[in-house]
């Protein structure tokens, strides 16, 4: 599904419609002009449940259309709240893309592990950022406001994934990021280089993609 925007009510029909489906992706559209509601993502999970011994792949993107300041940190009816995890319990799900935003939460502060809300039977994982842009984002460990604490850009995405691989994930082959280098070109190939290089101490081919 492209750009679609469907509620959570409409989702939990479609999947309950399709009890083996295997394959689900979908790009969720907020456009912030007409929203009145967040995207409830706990509400998403427990609607997913119902596929978690048919699916195989999961695709899940939040695209923010908008042409005005959001700041989808704060009150408002737009943005993301809860968690898409755990999905531990997913035993066929081989491949995911989605953000950690969408898989662990809007703030990084207690966040879980990856390796505990991923399935061992992951094979390959794609991180994606298409919420480096959203005002107020954590993840990019951008300075906000004057007393947010200082941290190279993408500290936390790093520290994330570095614990993911060297929990050594049993199934675990292929692990892609996508990074936006909003002119941290140099931090960015700093990540890259970390992380392939931690993806080949422990086996796990590792590909950062940075774009501009």
């Amino acid at each position: 599904m492209s750009k679609a925007q469907l509620t959570e009510a409409s989702l939990d029909r479609l999947v309950r419609a399709c009890p083996d489906l295997e394959v689900l992706r979908w790009e969720h559209v907020i456009d912030a002009e007409y929203a009145r509601s967040w995207l409830d993502l706990d509400a998403l999970r427990t609607s997913l449940e119902t596929l978690k011994h048919s699916l195989q792949e999961l695709s899940f993107s939040v695209i923010l259309w908008t042409s005005t300041a959001i700041d989808c940190g704060e009150q408002g009816p737009w943005g993301i709240r809860g968690t898409l995890a755990s999905l531990r319990g997913f035993s066929q799900l081989k491949r995911i893309t989605i953000s950690l935003p969408v898989l662990l939460g809007w703030r990084t502060d207690n966040s879980a592990r990856l390796a505990d809300v991923l399935p061992a039977s992951i094979e390959c994982v794609t991180v994606t950022n298409e919420m480096f842009f959203w005002w107020h984002s954590r993840w990019d460990d951008v300075k906000w406001e004057a007393d947010d604490p200082s941290a190279p850009r993408w500290h936390t995405l790093e520290a994330k994934i570095t614990e993911y691989l060297e929990a050594r994930p049993s199934s675990l082959r292929q692990l892609k990021v996508e990074v936006w280098t909003a002119g941290e070109t140099s931090r960015a190939e700093e990540l890259r280089d970390r992380l392939t290089s931690v993806g080949a101490a422990t086996s796990v081919h590792v590909t950062v993609e940075l774009r501009s």
